[in-house]
C-alpha cells in the first residue's frame, strides 16, 4: 500500500511563500525552511528539491494568485480604468498586513536576485513580463470601450503603470505611513491613468 504524504503541499508552499516574502531568498536558511514547513530536510528535498526550487515554486504560486487577482480587477468590471485604480489601492491596503501584498514578493525577489551572480531571477522577470502584458491588454480593452483617447498607446501606458506599481511597492517597503502611501497612490493615478 502506498504511503499517504504527511503534508499538504499547498499549505507548505504558502508557508514557504510567507517565509521568503518576509526574509528574502538569501536570508532564509534551510533551518528556517524546516521550521516554517514543519518538515525534515530529507522530506523537503524529496518534495521540492533544493532551496532554489522551493523558492521558485513558491514564487510561481504567488505569481499565479496575483495574475488571478489582477485579471479580476481589470477585466470583470465595466470600467477598466477603475480596475487599474483598484489594483494599486488594494496593494496599499494589504501592505500593513502580515501577508504578501500585491506585487511585493515578485518585486522584492526581482530586486534581490537580479543583482546577484549566484541567483536566478528568471521566474521573477517572467512574472514582471506577464503583468506588463496583462496591463497592455487591459489598456487595449479600455481603449476599445472608449475609456481612453484614440491617441493613447496601451503598450506605453502598461510600462508606465507597471513602473508606478513597482515604485509604490518600494515606498511601501520603505515604511511610508499608510496615509502618505495612499496620497502617493492618488497622485500617481492622477498622472498615470488618462481618461477619455
Amino acid at each position: 500500500m502506498a504511503r499517504t504524504p504527511q503534508f499538504d503541499r499547498d499549505i507548505a508552499l504558502n508557508n514557504a511563500m510567507l517565509l521568503f516574502w518576509k526574509q528574502g531568498y538569501h536570508a532564509t536558511s534551510m533551518k528556517d525552511i524546516e521550521y516554517a514547513l514543519d518538515m525534515r530536510p530529507g522530506s523537503i528535498y524529496a518534495a521540492f528539491g533544493n532551496k532554489e526550487s522551493l523558492f521558485n515554486e513558491a514564487l510561481r504560486t504567488y505569481g499565479e494568485q496575483l495574475i488571478e487577482q489582477y485579471t479580476g480587477f481589470l477585466f470583470e468590471g465595466s470600467d477598466t480604468i477603475e480596475g487599474f485604480r483598484k489594483v494599486l489601492i488594494t496593494m496599499v491596503d494589504e501592505c500593513g498586513q502580515q501577508k504578501p501584498s500585491m506585487a511585493c514578493m515578485v518585486v522584492k525577489s526581482l530586486l534581490e536576485l537580479h543583482t546577484l551572480d549566484d541567483a536566478d531571477a528568471s521566474t521573477a522577470i517572467s512574472y514582471i513580463d506577464r503583468f506588463e502584458n496583462i496591463f497592455k491588454e487591459a489598456f487595449l480593452l479600455a481603449k476599445e470601450r472608449g475609456q481612453l483617447g484614440p491617441d493613447e498607446d496601451p503598450e506605453r501606458l502598461a510600462v508606465l503603470y507597471q513602473a508606478t506599481l513597482i515604485g509604490v511597492t518600494t515606498y511601501a517597503h520603505r515604511g511610508l505611513e499608510k496615509t502618505a502611501l495612499t496620497q502617493l497612490v492618488e497622485d500617481a493615478l492622477e498622472r498615470v491613468l488618462p481618461r477619455n
